[in-house]
């Protein structure tokens, strides 16, 4: 994160919200200790966790030490204050503060603020109404109070939930931080487990760094790493800021194009000659969140008063079943007048239902038993089985992102299952970019074929006699 900031002034004051025990204030100083001229810091840091103060001030005695034996000088101070509440807007003003006068300026921020959800009616909240709404996340306010004490010009890097790129509750404060920062790089997490290994991380998280400086039309870079480490970045490319930052439909949303196939499917919705609202299309989300009715719900569906509650099980390709018992899920919501804000008018309506490989797995017992396929746990299948009955061939699809790549060890384990079935095999491995290819290259099965997602319309073929056709069993 430290790497993503320009070239360093001679003389810097910067800030670190959310400090911790001085992490990111070290990252800075490292890459200090890498440039040739001397540099002056002031570092100002705001923590509140009292256990954590005694590592954060003896880290930054040793990063002030390590700088002054390479010849450069470090100065620091430790607020022990609320970070947000200590520097509280002043709303309509051009400033977040009550008085500007007061208001020192920072060369840079970096931050990996805290995120959890605010109450409306709390002290923060009340803080920042004029750019909020509803129940917001303290990361962003630490992100416009951060903001608001840059100079002209100024850099913030943050590490964040990527949650206030789109969304009614982020509007307000996406459209006043973009008026006066300019998105010039996003980073994106192949894998949010392996980057937060241990850290219980719920939400997708991204890396950010904005300019102080009014929108300008310049492009945005984007990168992609498996972990935590950025200097391991691939796959870095760049797209015209006005098209990633979107206000055609008054939302002002960053849109992310995590690879380049999604950039591609972006260009061709924007293709399209009309929104779905012109043609009389609303899409929403369903008004029931359960745990916030559960004195209206229902066990069973024959309750005189019950109207059906459609769950993503009820929602088949071009049928919705109901009742369907599942898990112990209620069937229906008791309706009265209480519960009117939760039900919906009769009308037509296209019920879409979000799907991952883990919750709604379509794995098809019979069509497999027929092959000679005896299916035990399907998480050991291949995420994607295609057979063409006309050459009885079996295509076996592997993407990296569940089990990893069709390896030789992988390979023998799926002809072990597959040993009943006559089938001849192709198996192909599917991999997001070439950055993951190339990182997965050794363990690769010579009996596989590569697609990439990023170069759809060519394949990789190993050092075999077929492309892209079975093998023969022995």
């Amino acid at each position: 994160m430290a790497r993503l900031f320009s070239s360093p002034r001679r003389h810097l004051r910067i800030l670190d919200a959310g400090a911790g025990i001085g992490i990111l204030s070290a990252a800075i100083c490292d890459r200090v200790l890498t440039l040739p001229v001397p540099r002056s810091l002031h570092l100002v840091l705001f923590e509140t966790d009292a256990r954590v103060l005694p590592l954060l001030d003896e880290n930054l005695r040793r990063c002030r030490d390590a700088l002054r034996q390479a010849g450069h000088e470090l100065s620091y101070s430790i607020e022990q204050t609320d970070f947000v509440l200590a520097n509280r807007p002043a709303c309509g003003q051009e400033t977040l503060f009550e008085d500007p006068r007061e208001h020192v300026e920072f060369d840079a921020a970096i931050m990996n603020p805290p995120y959890f959800k605010l109450n409306k009616q709390s002290a923060h909240a009340r803080a920042f109404e004029c750019i909020i709404r509803g129940q917001p996340n303290i990361y962003a306010l630490f992100m416009a109070t951060a903001a608001a004490m840059l100079r002209p010009g100024g850099e913030l890097v943050a590490i964040t939930p990527r949650s206030f790129c789109s969304g009614l509750y982020f509007r307000g404060f996406r459209r006043w931080f973009l008026q006066r920062m300019a998105l010039r790089y996003i980073h994106l997490f192949d894998s949010r487990t392996d980057a937060f290994r241990g850290a219980d991380v719920l939400q997708e998280s991204l890396v950010t760094r904005f300019d102080k400086a009014s929108p300008d039309g310049k492009t945005i870079r984007f990168s992609t790493s498996h972990g935590a480490d950025l200097q391991g970045a691939h796959d870095v490319v760049e797209y015209r800021s006005s098209w990633i930052i979107d206000d055609t439909g008054g939302d002002l949303v960053i849109r992310i194009p995590a690879a380049r196939i999604d950039a591609r499917i972006m260009k061709v919705v924007d293709s399209w000659p009309a929104r779905f609202a012109e043609h009389g299309l609303q899409i929403s989300t369903g008004p029931v969140v359960t745990f916030r009715a559960t004195r209206y719900l229902l066990s069973t569906a024959d309750h005189p008063d019950g109207v059906p509650l459609i769950f993503p099980h009820n929602v088949h390709p071009f049928d919705t079943r109901w009742p369907v018992r599942k898990n112990g899920k209620p069937l229906a919501l008791r309706s009265c007048p209480d519960s009117e804000k939760f039900l919906l008018p009769t009308r037509n309506y296209v019920l879409l239902r979000r799907f991952s490989a883990r919750k709604h797995v379509v794995c098809e017992i019979a069509r497999l038993s027929a092959l000679g396929i005896v299916v035990t746990q399907h998480d050991k299948l291949p995420d994607i089985v295609l057979h063409w009955s006309d050459r009885n061939w079996l295509f076996l699809i592997e993407a990296v992102t569940t089990h990893g790549p069709v390896s030789p060890e992988r390979h023998r384990e799926i002809e072990t299952m597959l040993r009943s079935c006559p089938a001849e095999r192709i198996y192909v491995t599917a991999f997001l970019n070439m950055g993951a290819f190339r990182r997965y290259a050794g363990d690769i099965a010579c009996e596989t074929e590569e697609w990439i997602a990023d170069n759809p319309d060519q394949m990789v073929h190993l050092n075999e006699p077929k492309f892209l056709g079975p093998y023969k069993r022995h």
